[in-house]
């Protein structure tokens, strides 16, 4: 009905509530909003097709246009600058040809609203016209209707305060959402302030945090928003799959080719990838655009799924933007400790889907600071310092992945970070996985430093994941190791290479082979490493092994096994404190050798362990250099290093340089079995037969009888305290060497050695003619002197006892352990008192 006809109804008022049914009837409730002093009205349209004559809300107010309940209609002639706070619930209007600008104006719809014919309306910008600016900020919160665009900002315009675009509806879609302006024609669409971009629920085609710059290739500051950008997506306790951005395109938390001050990204709970377009991805950035403070970039609870990519950097427009639109930039202006950070946490799997600091493809990516990527938790491809093609990310600063939890396949590090360069990529593994469930990653690249800390345990195993075609070795490009506080690291059945190896409480079990190119320096390192290895490997060809460390240990469990015939290396000197080494299979140290009071478990040297041929020498230990300080060598079962075996007489243990320093005792047999001690067996230092030059030792199984010298009682021990007397094949008769120093004790005369504790009369006595048939202990035997010197003296003591006088001294001889007879002396003016008991003085009676 319209406005002329005669029968129009002015509209049924109750408060700031107006009934519309015709034409008429909205004109005069549009007037009455007008002069009314309320902030807020309803307009309530009872019948379809209202004409609202270009209705764009009313100056001051807040205007709610809806349809009776159970109702949806059309309204007519709506119109499309605001010029108030407008919301639209339930009901349709404009449409696919249809541009609206809120004008800073608080923009609304509900879930029941639609476009024209179920249409979606063409664009909707939260600012204003070309041209006209607005002062403050805007707000636009779409809870139902579909919008092919929506711009926070203005169509070549500017907005001085934030922006602020929400979705919030299942029936809600947009297809391109920009959280800033539009620089179309002109170079304005700038944003002053924030922009917030909420995604709660609904869908969404492609979406921009910041603005859209299509008016210059070279300028990147018009649709410049000033300050930071905000995008969530999704909200705790969502429910799952409620929230999907990027159906068509992608989500960036950036521009198109703009810049804005700084970038938050989150992924939460309710999102997803997933799309009828194939999943999804995510960008930190925009369209090579700048940002020119930080990028942070979270998922939480998102459901990332297949192959669902999240990027630090950003994308381009493939069909118009090439190389001349410049590098995604990340400027860190202002100096914060990372200018990128991400951070994954999700159950899903995302099996083909993962991290990238840097860009899609080969887009330049140019980050100004440190860069810190962490996974929480889920299943993902891979974790990456640089873009999506290798090599075109820059980071001025170091790069860090921080593994927390999670499973990931590839790992890797940023490829402009060379061995030369100032700034470096690094690993940590920082309290994730435990005995029973380890982190597991598929393997490690171009890292300068790979850490465990905190209890970390870690699996590095390509097998275990679908991803990869063929086994990939565990650690390449040769980082520097450390396993710290209690963590474990276990390498599957392939090479690894290192650079150094630092462990301070921390295990590494390599199933595979182990190649340390530096050095290991250890304290309270347990290592378990399966077959062949070699340390030092860098200095395989040096003239002077010993002047480098290949391995120092302190209080380490080292168990190095055997792996075929082949010889382990350590290139340059082992040195060892407090150790528990065992080398199962045969091994050379270049440099030399330290024992440091440590144990060392060998295999008993049968043909089964070492064949004598020039890859497995008869000798289990092989040093090129002088073998110094003391060493407990343990002969053990070959199939169980806790399990100790007897030697056997002859067999050859160990082999040394012959130099100055080259310790008699470097080497020290440990087994203390009856088949051992019985036999008198010992390892003794040995010219090797096999040396041509003569320049080595070799510690040899031999046989002894001991003769140990007890002093008996003695106030100093004979030197020296034990006799060694090898046992010789052919001989009968052995006698030892009494020591050169007897022992001495005080009142006393050694009177000799006795095979018993007490044999004053020498009955049993030893001496350098004793024959020697077992090993023994002897005992000094000692004769009381007759001219042991003693005092007797005499006091005057007071009444009291408080004092006493010394009168005189008697100094006399007696025999060591005879009774000496003292008599008192008469003192003039004293009287003897023989129970004289006071303050400690007491008479004596002889």
């Amino acid at each position: 009905m319209s406005a002329s006809e005669p029968d129009a109804k002015a509209p049924d008022v109750a408060g700031d509530a107006y009934e519309v049914g015709d034409d008429a009837g909205f004109a005069a409730a549009k007037a009455a909003i007008e002069t009314s002093d309320a902030a807020e009205a309803i307009i309530e349209f009872t019948a379809d097709n209202v004409n609202v004559g270009g209705f764009a809300g009313v100056a001051g107010k807040r205007v709610t246009l809806r349809s009776a309940e159970g109702q949806k209609f059309t309204l007519a002639g709506m119109g499309t600058d605001l010029v108030g706070d407008l919301t639209l619930d339930n009901v349709r209007c404009w449409g696919v040809n249809t541009k609206v600008f809120a004008n800073g104006h608080r923009f609304e719809t509900t879930e029941g609203f639609e476009g024209t014919g179920g249409k979606a309306v063409a664009s909707l910008y939260g600012g204003g016209s070309r041209g006209n600016d607005v002062a403050g900020g805007t707000s636009l919160v779409l809870r139902g209707g579909s919008f092919s665009f929506v711009h926070g900002g203005g169509f070549d315009s500017d907005v001085a305060g934030s922006a602020s675009v929400t979705i919030d509806g299942a029936s809600a879609h947009v297809g391109s959402l920009f959280g800033g302006g539009h620089a179309f024609a002109t170079d304005r669409g700038r944003v002053g302030g924030d922009v917030e971009v909420a995604v709660l629920r609904g869908t969404n085609g492609m979406l921009f945090g910041g603005g859209q710059n299509e008016w210059s290739a070279d300028s990147r500051e018009p649709a410049a928003v000033s300050g930071g950008v905000h995008v969530s997506i999704g909200y705790e306790g969502a429910p799952a799959g409620s929230v999907r951005t990027g159906t068509a395109m992608y989500t960036y938390g950036g521009s198109w080719h703009s810049t804005v001050g700084s970038v938050l990204l989150e992924l939460l709970e309710g999102s997803t990838n997933a799309s009828t377009s194939g999943d999804r991805n995510y960008f930190g950035c925009g369209y090579r655009d700048t940002v020119r403070g930080t990028v942070k970039v979270v998922v939480d609870g998102s459901d990332l799924n297949e192959d669902g990519h999240v990027y630090g950097g950003g994308n381009e427009d493939a069909g118009n933007m090439g190389d001349a639109y410049g590098p995604v930039r990340i400027l860190n202006e202002g100096g914060e400790p990372h200018a990128l950070e991400m951070s994954y946490r999700s159950a899903s799997d995302n099996v083909d889907g993962g991290m990238n600091a840097g860009s899609n493809g080969e887009i330049p990516t140019e980050i100004g600071g440190d860069v810190l990527l962490r996974m929480e938790d889920g299943n993902i491809a891979f974790a990456i310092l640089d873009n999506e093609d290798f090599g075109h990310c820059t980071i001025d600063g170091d790069a860090t992945i921080e593994v927390g939890g999670g499973r990931i396949a590839q790992i890797q590090g940023n490829k402009n970070h060379g061995s030369g360069d100032a700034f470096g990529s690094r690993l940590v593994y920082d309290g994730c996985g435990s005995a029973d469930a380890p982190q597991e990653s598929g393997y490690l690249y171009l890292f300068r430093d790979v850490q465990l800390v905190n209890g970390a345990n870690v699996l590095i195993d390509s097998e275990r994941f679908s991803q990869f075609s063929k086994i990939q070795k565990p650690i390449l490009s040769k980082p520097d190791l450390s396993i710290n506080g209690t963590s474990v690291l276990t390498t599957r059945d392939s090479e690894t290479s290192v650079l150094n190896v630092s462990v301070d409480d921390g295990t590494w079990h390599a199933l595979g082979r182990v190649y340390v190119y530096e050095g290991v320096t250890s304290r309270d390192g347990h290592y378990f490493w399966d077959k062949y290895y070699a340390v030092g490997y860098n200095h395989k060809g040096d003239g002077d092994p010993s002047g480098f460390d290949a391995y120092r240990g302190e209080r380490d469990e080292f168990v190095g096994s055997k792996e075929g015939t082949f010889v382990s290396k350590f290139y340059g000197n082992v040195v060892l404190d407090r150790c528990d080494v065992a080398f199962m299979g045969p091994v050379n140290v270049s440099g030399g050798f330290s024992g440091g009071d440590s144990l060392m478990r060998l295999p008993v040297t049968t043909d089964d362990n070492y064949t004598g041929g020039a890859d497995s020498p008869s000798i289990p230990v092989n040093i090129d250099g002088a073998a110094t300080g003391s060493c407990s060598v343990l002969a053990v079962d070959a199939a169980d290093r806790l399990v100790p075996a007897a030697p056997a007489l002859g067999d050859n243990y160990v082999t040394g340089w012959k130099a100055d320093g080259a310790s008699d005792e470097a080497f020290v047999l440990a087994n203390d079995d009856d088949a051992t001690v019985a036999g008198g067996l010992y390892l003794k230092r040995v010219e090797d037969p096999a040396a041509t030059d003569g320049g080595y030792y070799m510690w040899q199984i031999a046989a002894k009888r001991t003769v140990t010298f007890d002093e008996n009682g003695g106030d100093t021990k004979a030197d020296p305290p034990v006799c060694d007397i090898p046992l010789v094949a052919g001989q009968t008769e052995y006698h030892a060497t009494l020591p050169a120093t007897e022992p001495t004790r005080v009142g006393y005369d050694f009177a000799g050695w006795s095979a018993e504790v007490d044999d004053p009369a020498l009955a049993h006595e030893f001496t350098a003619a004793s024959q020697v048939d077992r090993s023994m202990t002897v005992y000094a035997q000692w004769k009381a002197r007759s001219d042991t010197a003693f005092r007797v003296e005499h006091y005057q003591v007071s009444v009291d006892g408080a004092s006493a006088r010394l009168v005189r001294a008697e100094d006399n001889v007696g025999a060591t352990g005879a009774e000496a007879v003292a008599r008192p002396i008469s003192i003039p003016g004293c009287t003897y008192r023989p129970a004289f008991d006071q303050n400690g003085m007491i008479t004596a009676s002889s």
